[in-house]
């Protein structure tokens, strides 16, 4: 069996797959992959038995077969390589790599200790715009939890309801419970199937991979698959297909969490998060910032070990004056998902949630994207 490969596609490829067989694992077989060439087309599967990656790879072959390699040592000796053709050729129980005047043989595993995974060819399910999902789970997911107290936060939870036309509205949120984060789209409708009222969770690290490694130009189609054992979610595109372990556990009831805020600041999103990084850098570890909102200002104070600081920014604002405090980590990293040169920040009083979302969005009065933080004691 021969394979010949040009080297940037092995190379980005071999990228990919080492998002998940990366060798931290107790089960020394799950640091290999399966490169598999099954009626001339050839695929490389990686697995850590919650999450699952099958890219299809552009290789010249000679026949059907498959074998195993040690995934993050033939990226590193594919990363050191010249540019032009890679080949991989099966010998009795070793693969020989070559490329110009470089020549390895490799050993390999044994194709029987392999997990046998099965990935369905989905045909139905909800599709979506690549960047636009890429987009939307890039910003919400880091939100969720890194902590394992509760595992429903550490990923992040989607739920869909059908709209009007053949299509669908997806709600998508995370929380680690000082802050939140949601975003909605329009999905087209491909015999999708009911939605389970509750949602369904979705691991961070299949987020990050989603986001990371589907084209641009891709179209995602997005199903689940329901076993006894154990429920799965399918994230299909052109060349790439992901599957990955649901979450357990009952998301809490998020939209009780956003306030029907009466107090509307607009401001300038970057000047807004320049001066809460300065005053992060003085309070340094102290975490609560000062913020006073007053007319068509906004002041950002605060002190640390290094001193204190005063800073005034201007916004549009003609309500009474509001004193909060606040993590500055964490409203700049809401601002910072922010689509809009402006920013709307939306408070009740100094005890309640504060919601941030782009001025163009609360004009429109769309408040499908948007994100949460909660105020702190000064």
């Amino acid at each position: 069996m021969r394979l010949v490969f040009d080297r940037d596609t092995l190379l980005s490829s071999l990228e990919k797959i080492c998002s998940i067989a990366n060798g931290k694992t107790t089960f020394a077989i799950l640091s290999s992959f399966l490169i598999e060439v099954k009626d001339g087309k050839c695929s490389f599967t990686a697995t850590d038995l919650s999450d699952t990656m099958r890219l299809s790879v552009d290789a010249q072959t000679d026949e059907d077969g498959a074998f195993l390699l040690k995934a993050k040592e033939s990226l590193e000796i594919i990363k050191g390589l010249p540019k032009g053709e890679i080949t991989l050729e099966l010998l009795s129980n070793a693969i020989k790599i070559s490329c110009g005047k470089f020549k390895a043989s490799l050993n390999v595993s044994d194709i029987t200790e392999f997990p046998k995974v099965t990935i369905s060819d989905i045909t139905s399910g909800l599709k979506f715009n690549s960047s636009e999902l890429k987009s939307a789970l890039g910003n919400v997911a880091q939100f969720a939890s890194a902590e394992n107290a509760r595992p429903e936060f550490c990923g992040v939870h989607l739920e869909y309801k059908f709209g009007d036309k053949k299509d669908a509205v997806v709600t998508m949120v995370a929380t680690d419970g000082h802050r939140l984060a949601k975003a909605e789209l329009i999905s087209e409708d491909v015999n999708a199937g009911d939605p389970n009222p509750d949602g369904y969770i979705i691991s961070t690290k299949a987020v990050i991979m989603l986001a990371k490694f589907f084209a641009e130009e891709d179209s995602i189609l997005f199903a689940l698959e329901k076993k006894k054992s154990d429920n799965k979610a399918i994230f299909k595109g052109d060349k790439i297909t992901i599957t990955t372990s649901l979450i357990a556990g009952r998301y809490p009831d998020f939209s009780a969490v956003v306030p029907d805020a009466d107090k509307n600041i607009v401001v300038d999103k970057n000047a807004m998060m320049a001066s809460l990084k300065r005053s992060a850098l003085i309070n340094n570890k102290q975490l609560v910032t000062r913020i006073e909102l007053s007319k068509d200002n906004i002041n950002v104070c605060s002190s640390g070990q290094m001193g204190s600081m005063s800073d005034d920014v201007e916004c549009k604002y003609d309500g009474e004056t509001v004193v909060i405090g606040v993590n500055p980590k964490y409203l700049n990293e809401s601002l910072s998902i922010v689509d809009d040169s402006f920013a709307v920040i939306g408070v009740i009083d100094c005890d309640s949630p504060i919601r941030i979302m782009s001025e163009t969005d609360f004009d429109a009065k769309n408040f499908g994207t948007l994100s949460v933080v909660m105020p702190m004691q000064l």
